[in-house]
């Protein structure tokens, strides 16, 4: 039973997808993939965070998972455990990309290497996707370390960042 609707439901959810970006024109490419997997996981975590959050504050005694349907909470389910068994591995692709994206790069700047195009195009994709994939990584960790908090985690970042900048403009004035 629960194998059926698992099944059931990846068969929905891909023909649910093929559907849409078919119909968006979407041209989806080595670079914007990982991309677009960050964004749907932050949406991913930002409703599981409510979720929690939402649970916590009515208690235990009006769990509102109870309300949803079983096919809802399965699949949740599946996402997570997906996730957890796959970051290590996330984590470790970011740092080989980093690696990697970084020998390409100056490898691409030889005389026999640089005259074809391709190389040049693609010779930094390496750095950039290890920028997506660590940020997989990072949100993940995030996530894991503070589920109720982690649609805060944004405005602290922000916050930081700012603050980093305005620490980095004071410095240049003064030196």
């Amino acid at each position: 039973m629960e194998r059926d609707i698992k099944q059931n439901i990846k068969e929905a959810v891909k023909d649910g997808i093929d559907d849409y970006f078919s119909n968006k024109g979407w041209r989806f490419n080595l670079f914007t993939i990982p991309q677009v997997v960050w964004l749907i996981q932050i949406h991913f975590f930002m409703l599981n965070s409510m979720l929690f959050y939402f649970n916590a504050m009515y208690g235990e005694n009006e769990d509102i998972v109870d309300q949803f349907p079983e096919e809802v909470t399965i699949y949740n389910e599946m996402i997570h455990h997906y996730l957890e068994e796959w970051i290590p591995f996330i984590g470790f692709l970011s740092v080989c990309l980093l690696v990697s994206g970084l020998l390409i790069s100056v490898l691409s700047i030889l005389p026999f290497v640089s005259k074809y195009g391709i190389i040049q195009t693609y010779a930094g994709y390496g750095f950039n996707s290890f920028l997506w994939f660590f940020l997989i990584y990072i949100t993940y960790r995030i996530y894991d370390w503070s589920v109720m908090l982690f649609p805060l985690s944004f405005w602290i970042t922000f916050m930081m960042v700012g603050l980093w900048q305005k620490l980095i403009e004071f410095i240049n004035r003064k030196f």
